[in-house]
């Protein structure tokens, strides 16, 4: 996959392809950012659904028929369409027998918005306005993400190593961490399992959860949007087996706020070492507890503007550890046999 820069470089003019979350994401880019881009390109039948103020919006017969074939062979297309519905649009694209195309993904959008928009251009004490407001995701990987990732693959080792091999593992909202740190443990009596709220699973609600069922309970960036905090560490002790293991992570108290969480269920909480381990240790014994906080002060900075983790020229400068600038806690906890 090409770079956006380079395609749009060699182009007179760049249209769009797709108007999903993707594709918005793209034209709000090249409309900040190049003259070059004309408009966007929707399936037959489709543009009265996908208007958009201020861009022109062509359905792709009426683009080729709309445009000369000089104007055309100027232009080059960013395709924006989900992995399964490129083949429907190369077959329609191949019909006019234009391939000056380039597939484009959330990765490559980040990079492109990491060019036009380089934080080392940014004097980032003389603006009110973040780099980013999604801490960074639209610009590659969120740093919070990078030490929860970071944790959970030295907790799981740290498990694995001790010879313990989980059989039953859940995970909040999905399973991609289990599979991930898990899979070398892997056989045909390992279940990964997802807790999923929206069916029915609630951590605050012990009836809804099934009791002593888990090896291992992975639950992410989960207990700062629960208002009732003790009930769900409860409903977490409940769903391990006695010497089952809760990796958890939870927001320090130097982070924005998640507004998609707040105008949906809420942001409560940020959390301390110290906070943290002492809500644990109403259902686990303390020393049955790891907490581990991560983040400095460039990191910790660099958070609350939004910057990603590939913005960084020195990536490794995240990885000195100052508890009195924590980002992130890991947290270890084992029932207790």
């Amino acid at each position: 996959m090409g770079k956006i820069s380079d395609f749009i470089s060699k182009n007179q003019k760049v249209y769009v392809y797709g108007n999903g979350t993707l594709g918005k994401k793209v034209i709000r880019e090249l409309t900040d950012h190049s003259s070059k881009f004309k408009g966007a390109i929707v399936t037959n039948n489709l543009s009265k659904i996908y208007e958009i103020d201020g861009v022109d919006l062509f359905e792709v017969d009426d683009f080729f028929a709309k445009h000369s074939d000089e104007e055309i062979g100027q232009s080059g297309i960013l395709i924006t369409v989900s992995l399964k519905n490129r083949g429907d649009v190369e077959t329609v694209l191949n019909k006019y027998k234009f391939d000056n195309y380039l597939f484009v993904d959330s990765d490559s959008v980040a990079e492109y918005i990491r060019e036009t928009d380089d934080v080392k251009d940014r004097r980032l004490l003389h603006g009110l306005e973040p780099v980013s407001r999604v801490f960074g995701l639209d610009r590659g990987t969120p740093i919070d993400r990078y030490y929860i990732e970071n944790y959970l693959e030295e907790a799981s080792h740290e498990i694995i190593d001790s010879g313990v091999k989980p059989s039953n593992i859940i995970e909040v909202g999905a399973d991609s961490y289990s599979k991930k740190y898990f899979s070398s443990t892997r056989n045909e009596e390992t279940h990964f399992d997802i807790l999923d709220y929206a069916k029915g699973k609630d951590l605050t609600n012990t009836a809804s959860l099934p009791k002593e069922k888990y090896d291992v309970f992975i639950c992410t960036q989960t207990f700062n949007f629960i208002y009732d905090v003790k009930k769900a560490i409860e409903g977490a002790h409940y769903l391990l087996k006695p010497g089952g293991y809760l990796l958890a992570t939870v927001a320090g108290t130097i982070t924005p706020i998640s507004r998609f969480d707040m105008d949906r269920w809420g942001h409560y909480w940020g959390f301390t070492e110290l906070s943290i381990k002492k809500l644990l240790e109403d259902k686990f014994e303390s020393e049955n507890i790891k907490v581990s906080p991560f983040g400095n002060a460039l990191s910790a900075t660099a958070f609350v503007q939004g910057v990603s983790v590939e913005d960084l020229d020195e990536k490794n400068m995240l990885d000195a550890q100052d508890k009195d600038y924590p980002i992130v806690i890991g947290i270890t906890a084992r029932k207790e046999f």
